[in-house]
């Protein structure tokens, strides 16, 4: 059983099947205030603790260049202890 946290509130949500792959509902109050519609994606992460997050995915604008994209990404990287740093003060 899953519980999604919302302003202080918790869902219990039962995993059910959904096709040949199982699935876990969200509540009608948090699709509606995060503007959730079908067909919208959504990253799924894993972390250490086995905790279960989703991101709303990230579309690339088209006038955006994937090197260009690429190359942000490694200098990020790079110097993100720094940036970290400068986000922090």
């Amino acid at each position: 059983m899953s519980v999604i946290e919302l302003d202080n509130k918790e869902y219990s949500r039962k995993v059910t099947r959904v096709g040949n792959s199982i699935g876990i509902t969200i509540p009608n109050e948090f699709v509606q205030d995060q503007g959730i519609q079908p067909g919208d994606e959504y990253r799924v992460i894993v972390n250490d603790q086995g905790d279960i997050i989703l991101r709303r995915a990230t579309r690339i604008p088209e006038n955006v260049r994937p090197e260009v994209l690429n190359l942000f990404a490694e200098t990020f990287l790079e110097y993100e202890d720094v940036l970290r740093t400068l986000r922090d003060k």
